[in-house]
């Protein structure tokens, strides 16, 4: 029996008892992803693994993989029974100013929809890979929070790449955490479109938790 729980600890104080429920529980599949997207008037990276130099309140401070999965372990869920998510997309934004491209920049909206995906907001790992690969997007590596963003003109987008994957298992594996989930596969490069084999992320993620 596996549980979908929200990530952040302010929300999952409030919903969930860990202590109690937690021995009823094979695994619990932590969502850590969406913790920034368009409903902020400032972009944000939504899979960012640890806290960013311009997370200055204790809210923002949440907003990372490193400190909800570290919450649920001091709450009590077994490191054996946590399940990290991972996501196979990105959350866009619209920007305010073009000028002011990186983390925490002004934005006036949710991203332009993507030529597969259709949603305001919303970029999946194929759209972005390509813009970034063939496209000319700008990517840049948050080096503090372990992961990517892209930009071009007044779109920005922060997602999980290749590299951001690797490090996160790495660190599933470091932390003998339960393993990983997706969201959501049809993101993935299913048609190689970029040159990384057909669902490169996902298949990494199988190939390193295989050992």
């Amino acid at each position: 029996f596996g549980i979908a729980v929200a990530a952040t600890p302010t929300s999952a104080a409030l919903s969930y008892d860990v202590p109690r429920i937690h021995p009823y529980t094979d695994f619990i599949l932590v969502m850590t992803y969406d913790l920034h997207s368009s409903w902020n008037s400032f972009t944000g990276i939504h899979g960012a693994m640890y806290v960013g130099p311009h997370d200055l309140t204790p809210i923002q401070q949440e907003l990372n993989v490193y400190t909800c999965i570290n919450w649920w372990i001091n709450q009590g869920a077994p490191r054996s029974k946590i399940i990290m998510g991972l996501p196979s997309y990105g959350r866009s934004f619209t920007l305010t100013n073009t000028n002011q491209n990186g983390v925490n920049a002004l934005s006036s909206g949710p991203g332009i929809p993507g030529e597969y995906s259709g949603e305001s907001g919303y970029l999946t790992f194929m759209e972005i890979c390509q813009r970034v690969n063939q496209r000319g997007w700008t990517r840049v590596w948050e080096i503090t929070q372990r992961v990517p963003y892209a930009f071009s003109g007044n779109q920005w987008v922060g997602y999980d790449d290749i590299e951001a994957i690797s490090y996160k298992l790495d660190y599933i594996i470091r932390e003998n955490l339960g393993g990983s989930m997706w969201w959501s596969l049809e993101s993935d490069d299913f048609r190689n479109l970029c040159g990384h084999g057909s669902f490169p992320l996902i298949r990494l993620a199988q190939t390193v938790m295989q050992g």
